[in-house]
């Protein structure tokens, strides 16, 4: 059983300091000055458990993520690297649809656990860091979106370019037709 938090600290607001930039050794001194301890008072929005902070003698204050936050951080970090990992494979394979190179959901789970062991080990919450997973599902959410914009602006180019040499030919042919009507012209006279 874990000992119970500490108390939480009161909210202190902080105004605008003014240094003096020029002498170095008041910098220096304030710099080295012990700083105020940030102790989270209120469990993460979406995890029921949160974390629990506990405290050794006096030194600075574990966080201890709960066995049902390392559970939900090591589910969305396995269901985010599939999705990501798959988009790859299919991107790789130049396949339509990335859900034949999607993890089955067995291996899924069987990962989910093995990333919620990695996050209780290291103190790790995904809701801690929620940039980690929404910058990996915008590559898997907007990699196919570049990558068919890329193809359909290659298209786009190609057509034109053909329309340019369609029109140069047509050109090239009136010439062509208007010298042999010349030509001919020229032999019946």
């Amino acid at each position: 059983m874990l000992p119970t938090p500490p108390p939480a600290t009161e909210i202190v607001e902080h105004t605008a300091i003014k240094r003096d930039f020029d002498n170095i050794d008041s910098l220096i001194t304030e710099l080295n000055a012990p700083k105020e301890q940030i102790i989270q008072k209120a469990p993460i929005p979406g995890s029921e458990q949160g974390l629990n902070i506990s405290e050794i003698g006096n030194e600075q204050p574990i966080v201890e993520i709960s066995p049902e936050a390392a559970a939900l951080s090591g589910e969305m970090v396995a269901n985010t690297l599939d999705t990501v990992i798959s988009l790859g494979a299919s991107m790789y394979a130049k396949a339509p649809n990335r859900e034949e190179y999607e993890a089955k959901p067995k291996e899924i789970s069987n990962l989910g656990k093995a990333w919620a062991a990695v996050a209780q080990k290291m103190n790790f919450s995904i809701q801690d860091s929620p940039w980690f997973n929404l910058i990996l599902l915008m590559v898997a959410v907007y990699a196919p979106i570049l990558i068919r914009a890329k193809s359909d602006r290659r298209e786009a180019i190609l057509r034109a370019e053909m329309e340019a040499m369609r029109q140069e030919q047509e050109r090239r042919n009136l010439e062509l037709k208007a010298d042999i009507d010349k030509l001919r012209k020229e032999s019946q006279a």
